[in-house]
């Protein structure tokens, strides 16, 4: 291949040497390409998390009996006497819903809580059992286990919203010999309901 300026034009002309087929030839020049990658957000999702557990505090009981601790911290004893060194507090829980970004768009969000009780237990000659919840959520006082409790979050425009109550009950107590410590759950579930 050659080529060939003509007459005082300036322009070029493509000629085929004798014998000679024209040859294309390609160069690929790589090119990169950036696109802005999309945004990653975490799932949403409820998270429900103990603050402070329930303590009914230390108490003397001869043969049976019963503690109330409220919503309020407010003690009820009935056939027990206290003992010294104790402490009394209803258990806290904060239930919170975390959107998975940053964004502000208000949201009113609803969550279920729900509540499980433990079955009795012994250690040392002493058994209990929790009965009669209650808690300080507007049109929840007294609560049964398994009972859907449901929470709305109104206008959140955080990633994460929250919110705390408190779950007071009744340790109901028998004693046959000796004395224990008794260490009793309190499992809680929560669960997003709506988003809207």
């Amino acid at each position: 291949m050659f080529w060939q300026l003509t007459e005082f034009t300036g322009k070029r002309r493509l000629g085929v040497a004798a014998g000679l087929a024209p040859v294309l030839v390609l160069v690929l020049v790589p090119v990169l390409v950036l696109a802005p990658l999309p945004a990653r957000a975490d799932p949403a999702r409820a998270v429900v998390t103990a603050d402070a557990r329930l303590d009914f505090g230390r108490m003397v009981v001869v043969g049976s009996g019963s503690r109330r601790v409220t919503a309020a911290g407010a003690v009820v004893d009935s056939g027990v006497m206290p003992a010294p060194g104790g402490t009394t507090r209803p258990a806290q829980f904060t239930v919170s819903y975390d959107r998975g970004n940053e964004s502000r768009r208000p949201l009113d969000v609803t969550l279920e809580v729900v509540l499980s009780a433990p079955g009795a237990v012994d250690a040392g000659g002493v058994s209990g059992r929790l009965s009669a919840f209650e808690t300080d959520l507007p049109g929840y006082a007294a609560i049964a286990p398994g009972q859907v409790l449901q929470i709305t979050l109104p206008n959140c425009t955080q990633r994460v919203c929250s919110r705390s109550f408190r779950v007071g009950a009744r340790i109901d107590l028998t004693r046959s010999y000796g004395g224990g410590t008794l260490n009793l759950p309190l499992p809680i579930d929560a669960t997003l309901v709506n988003v809207d």
